[in-house]
């Protein structure tokens, strides 16, 4: 039973959305005066993963029709959980994380309270708000992930001035045009109409490369990112892409996702090594959890 919550859940993803946080938190104390606290990121992590996973199990509440008619093998779906408790504990956490940044982290409840609003909007709008909003709900959930910490701590316009405008940009870009490629996992597309989509996430660290602290490590890790991308789309551009084939396009940009944070990092002028070990910590966690709790 504990096996199927942790699925439900999306347990496997929580090493990617916890780096969001950890690699903002690292971007705010090397470009900011202020030095925060470990105590404070901790608090911020909780809050986000609290948000996120209890959205997951929105998530599959709102869609267990869908997904039952896809044939997807999800615990709602296989009835294995009940559907009507899923949806209790989802909005506890998503609610409840609010509630804990107003108890321990008063200076993060805003955007808390906001992130939660995006993941309940998006989980509980229904197929109009998923159609029109869904891809930059999901952007703005992850650039607001990123910026937490800072904002547990400053203002928004003292966060930008010390981040920057451009790396929330890359995020934005990415998890925007990702989740539009995922748009297309139910009826499939043409595979020109999809080389469209690697081509613009792999320029996405592109964005940062003008920062005077870009070295060869920070190439290496886009070109890495950009061969990962484009071999696999520029084979199959003349194929006609069904719902699978779609589907591992996403699980390929998915899996990438952590390391558009680490270009940010680079870009800042962090440890490119730290950077390099943080980066295959997370990508060892995730594929080990996935093995157990597939995030499908």
């Amino acid at each position: 039973m504990a096996k199927h919550w942790l699925q439900l859940f999306r347990i496997a993803l929580a090493p990617t959305i916890a780096w969001d946080v950890v690699a903002g938190w690292l971007v705010w104390q090397k470009t900011s005066a202020t030095q925060s606290s470990s105590t404070s990121l901790l608090v911020t992590l909780a809050i986000v993963l609290l948000v996120y996973h209890g959205g997951m199990a929105l998530n599959d509440w709102a869609d267990r029709r869908i997904d039952f008619q896809a044939n997807r093998k999800r615990p709602l779906v296989l009835g294995v959980l009940p559907a009507n408790t899923a949806l209790a504990i989802g909005l506890l956490m998503v609610l409840g994380s609010v509630g804990l940044a107003a108890w321990a982290l008063p200076a993060s409840l805003a955007a808390a309270a906001l992130l939660a609003f995006i993941v309940l909007l998006y989980d509980l709008g229904g197929a109009f708000v998923r159609t029109f909003l869904g891809p930059a709900l999901l952007a703005s959930a992850r650039v607001l992930a990123f910026h937490m910490a800072p904002l547990g701590e400053a203002e928004w316009e003292t966060v930008i001035s010390s981040i920057g405008f451009v790396p929330g940009a890359a995020l934005a870009v990415w998890w925007l045009f990702l989740s539009r490629l995922a748009s297309y996992e139910e009826k499939g597309a043409p595979g020109m109409h999809i080389l469209g989509f690697p081509v613009i996430l792999a320029l996405v660290p592109l964005m940062l490369s003008e920062k005077p602290s870009v070295d060869l490590w920070f190439y290496t890790l886009w070109a890495l990112l950009a061969g990962w991308l484009l071999i696999p789309a520029w084979q199959k551009r003349h194929d006609s892409h069904n719902a699978l084939a779609v589907q591992a396009a996403v699980r390929r940009a998915l899996v990438s996702s952590p390391l558009i944070p680490g270009a940010i990092l680079l870009a800042a002028g962090l440890n490119s090594i730290l950077i390099t070990g943080i980066l295959i910590v997370v990508f060892a966690t995730t594929h080990t959890l996935a093995k157990t709790f597939p995030p499908e």
